[in-house]
C-alpha cells in the first residue's frame, strides 16, 4: 500500500505529526531547528585542532549543536557539553547551528551531505551534493539531519550512500545541489537535472513542471547581488502537482512486523537511487557576418532561487580551554538500527515553474543512494503506532455514531410516509 491512509485506513491525520513532537520522556527527537532556544536540554560546542597542534574547544558564542546533534552527529571525543559552571547564562541565548551549513564546514567538515565527485569541461573536479531535512506537512516546520558519526556512516558516505537516521512518522525531503565550497571554480553556462529517482520498492519520483515534463534543468549557480549561491532542487513528494504525495517515513514496531502489520515496501521504500546528469547550453554556431548567441535564452528554472536553508555567515570565534566530554551521557536513540517504510502522505508539492527553453549538451553523470534508518527504541516506534491507532478508532466511532444516526432518521421515515402510513391505517380499519 503506496499512501498512508491505504495502510493504517479512513481516519489517519498524518499532519498532527512535526519534527518538534518530543518523545515519551519529552526529549527531542531530531534537531530543535534553527533559531530556537531550549535551554533546559544539553547544548555542545566543538573541539578543534589549534596551531599548535592540541584539541582546545571552539568558542560556544560561535558555534553550537543543540543536544539531538551533539550526540548524533559527532563522535565524542568531538564535542564537549555547554555547562552552566563554565558558561554562565550561555545556553538560554544559544541556537543549533546544523542547518548553517557554511559557518561551520571549514571549522568542522561535512557533517550533513554525501558528495559525488563529477569533471567539469576543463577537466578539474566539482562535486553535487545530496542532504535530507525533516518537515511538517506544509513545509514551515523544518530542520535539518546530520549524518551519523559511526565508522560505518562514514564508510556509507565514502561509497555514495547517505544514511539518514530519522525518527518515525516524519515528513522529509531531501535536497541536491552543488558543493557550496565549489562554486567559485563552475562556469555559468553548467546546469543539472535529476535523471532519475527510484525507491528500492520500484516506485518513481516525478518532478515536473507546470506542463508535465520532468525535462527540467537547475543552474548549477545563480549569480546575486551578494555574490554566488547554489542553485537547488527540493524534493519532498512522489510527485509534484499532486496532492496526497509527500513523503512521510514509518518505522513500523517489532509487534507489527511479528503480527504481519508492517507494509509490504517495508525496508524497500526506505531506500531512494539517485541519479544527477550534469550538462551546460549547447553553444550557438558561428555564421560569417553574425554575432556569436543573441536569442540565447537562460530559463529560470530553479526552485526558491538557490536560497539555502538556514543561516550563511562565516563563523569566527576564539579558541579557549581543553576539556574532554562528561560521560554518562546515552549517544543515539538508544534502540537497534532499523529500516521503515515510506508512504505517500497528506501535502503538496508545486510544479516547478518553467519559462524558457534552452538547448543542453551532456558533460557527467552522478548516481547517490539516500536510506532512510531509525534508532528509536522499540518502546517509542510502538508509542507512535498506537497515536496512529488511536486516530483511526476515533475515526471509526464518529463514524459508527455518525450511521446510528442515520439509521434512526431512516427508520422514522419521511414526514409524508409517515403521514401515508397514518391514512393507510385509517383506511384498514372500516375493511370488513
Amino acid at each position: 500500500m503506496s499512501t498512508a491512509t491505504k495502510h493504517f485506513g479512513p481516519g489517519v491525520d498524518t499532519s498532527k505529526f512535526t519534527p518538534f513532537l518530543p518523545s515519551s520522556t519529552g526529549q527531542p527527537r531530531c534537531c530543535i531547528g534553527s533559531n530556537r532556544h531550549m535551554p533546559n536540554i544539553r547544548w555542545y560546542g566543538v573541539m578543534v585542532k589549534s596551531k599548535s597542534g592540541s584539541v582546545v574547544r571552539y568558542d560556544p558564542n560561535e558555534i553550537s549543536f543543540c543536544q539531538y546533534c551533539g550526540e548524533n552527529g559527532f563522535k565524542a571525543s568531538e564535542v564537549f557539553e555547554i555547562r552552566e559552571e563554565d558558561y554562565p547564562g550561555l545556553k538560554a541565548n544559544l541556537v543549533c547551528d546544523a542547518a548553517s551549513t557554511k559557518k561551520y564546514i571549514d571549522i568542522v567538515g561535512n557533517r550533513r551531505c554525501v558528495l559525488r565527485p563529477f569533471t567539469l569541461p576543463n577537466g578539474r573536479t566539482a562535486r553535487m551534493q545530496v542532504n535530507v531535512n525533516l518537515t511538517d506537512k506544509k513545509d514551515i516546520k523544518w530542520c535539518p539531519v546530520l549524518k551519523g558519526a559511526s565508522l560505518h556512516d562514514d564508510e556509507a558516505t565514502a561509497a555514495g550512500t547517505l544514511r539518514a537516521k530519522i525518527p518515525t512518522h516524519t515528513y522529509w525531503q531531501f535536497v541536491v545541489q552543488p558543493h557550496i565550497n565549489d562554486l567559485d571554480d563552475l562556469p555559468d553556462d553548467l546546469w543539472f537535472k535529476i535523471e532519475s529517482a527510484k525507491f528500492k520498492d520500484g516506485r518513481e519520483v516525478l518532478v515536473t513542471n507546470q506542463h508535465g515534463s520532468t525535462n527540467i534543468v537547475t543552474p548549477l549557480v545563480i549569480d546575486r547581488f551578494d555574490g554566488r549561491s547554489a542553485g537547488q532542487i527540493i524534493v519532498k513528494s512522489y510527485k509534484t502537482g499532486v496532492g496526497g504525495q509527500n513523503f512521510f517515513f514509518v518505522a513500523p514496531a517489532t509487534q507489527e512486523k511479528d503480527s504481519g502489520l508492517a507494509a509490504e515496501h517495508d525496508c524497500l521504500s526506505n531506500i531512494l537511487e539517485l541519479v544527477i546528469t550534469i550538462c551546460r547550453t549547447k553553444p550557438k554556431p558561428v555564421y560569417r557576418c553574425t554575432s556569436r548567441g543573441g536569442d540565447v535564452m537562460r530559463g529560470g528554472t530553479s526552485k526558491g532561487g538557490g536560497v539555502m536553508r538556514g543561516g550563511t555567515s562565516k563563523g569566527g570565534g576564539v579558541m579557549r580551554g581543553a576539556t574532554s566530554k562528561g560521560g554518562g551521557v546515552m549517544r543515539g536513540g538508544g534502540g537497534a538500527l532499523t529500516g521503515g517504510s515510506n508512504f505517500g502522505a497528506s501535502g503538496f508539492s508545486e510544479n516547478i515553474k518553467t519559462t524558457r527553453t534552452i538547448e543542453t549538451e551532456f558533460v557527467d553523470r552522478v548516481a547517490c543512494t539516500i536510506q532512510l534508518v531509525n534508532d528509536e527504541t522499540n518502546s517509542e516506534r510502538l508509542r507512535f503506532a498506537k497515536m496512529v491507532e488511536d486516530q483511526t478508532q476515533s475515526w471509526r466511532d464518529a463514524e459508527v455514531e455518525r450511521l446510528a444516526r442515520a439509521q434512526e432518521v431512516l427508520k422514522r421515515g419521511s414526514e409524508r410516509s409517515r403521514g401515508m402510513a397514518d391514512v393507510l391505517k385509517t383506511q384498514a380499519s372500516h375493511l370488513v
